[in-house]
């Protein structure tokens, strides 16, 4: 027969197991985050692609790496109506909808911390008769 403190220890050593076993089998915070992260960006990814780098043949571009507050002006852009109304934006008609699924400021954050945390991809340049490093400086003014 066991003492009474040996197995208040014993109970205290499997209470001790039993919440570290516990800990261990359900998600970390940070894994949980990163799930519904992704789950959210599956709506993205038919046009921007698994990794971002966007589709030129639908008029998605490379999303990967831009910088959140950026992101989160363009899904607030489209949301609201002030993006994606111009008769000849197809891609940004596009848009409306899927921003609006965003149905949440939180789900907006969420999608612009993922997106930042994105690789930048390099996709192949799409100008055809432009001058880059001109729309660079002109772009300047835009930022």
């Amino acid at each position: 027969m066991m003492s009474k403190s040996r197995a208040a220890t014993a109970i205290t050593l499997m209470s001790a197991l039993s919440i570290v076993l516990t800990a261990c089998s359900e998600p970390s915070p940070d894994t949980a985050s990163l799930k519904y992260s992704q789950d959210l960006y599956d709506g993205c990814v038919q046009c921007h692609g698994v990794n971002g780098e966007g589709n030129p043949e639908v008029g998605a571009p490379s999303i990967a790496g831009l910088e959140r507050w950026y992101v989160k002006r363009q899904l607030r852009g489209f949301k609201k109506g002030y993006r994606g109304f111009h008769p000849e934006d197809v891609a940004g008609k596009r848009m409306y909808p899927m921003a609006r699924a965003l149905d949440t400021d939180e789900k907006v954050d969420v999608i612009s911390n993922y997106v930042a945390s994105m690789e930048p991809t390099h996709p192949a340049p799409t100008l055809e008769g432009g001058n880059p490093k001109t729309g660079k400086i002109y772009f300047a003014t835009c930022v």
